[in-house]
């Protein structure tokens, strides 16, 4: 498995790269996050394509579902995302983990930033512009 660092001005983080990632996506969240609830947010699509993977690889994780495209990239879309939070009682130390596109990955990345003074986020790009646009670069 690739590892790469990146660093930014305030702190750093990892970016796994290799086939089939995904299904080692619970080993990497332990060695790296201790977490008190986790959370998978994506779209129903992504989720029909990935969510099995996904159960199976981060199991007893919460999923919220978001509709994806650029319309939904609004308030009340993640006014949705932190009621679920409320309601499935996220706090500080929750992680969310963002399965999708760039719509998924800038929406999950900005209720991460802004739920309870900000929690922990990991991507999970399912797209090629959202591995090089939203979930790498410090944008969330």
């Amino acid at each position: 498995m690739l590892r790469v660092d990146v660093r930014t001005g305030s702190q750093s983080y990892p970016i796994y790269i290799e086939h089939g990632v995904a299904s080692q996506l619970g080993r990497l969240i332990e060695s790296s996050k201790a977490a008190s609830h986790r959370f998978f947010v994506s779209s129903p699509l992504v989720w029909k394509l990935h969510g099995k993977t996904m159960g199976k690889a981060v199991p007893e994780t919460e999923t919220i579902l978001l509709p994806d495209g650029e319309k939904f990239k609004q308030l009340s879309t993640a006014a949705r995302a932190y009621e679920s939070l409320i309601k499935l009682e996220a706090d500080r130390c929750a992680l969310i983990i963002a399965v999708g596109g760039g719509v998924i990955g800038d929406m999950a990345g900005f209720v991460a930033a802004t739920y309870l003074r900000g929690i922990k986020l990991i991507q999970v790009p399912t797209t090629l512009l959202a591995q090089v646009d939203s979930a790498i670069g410090g944008k969330v």
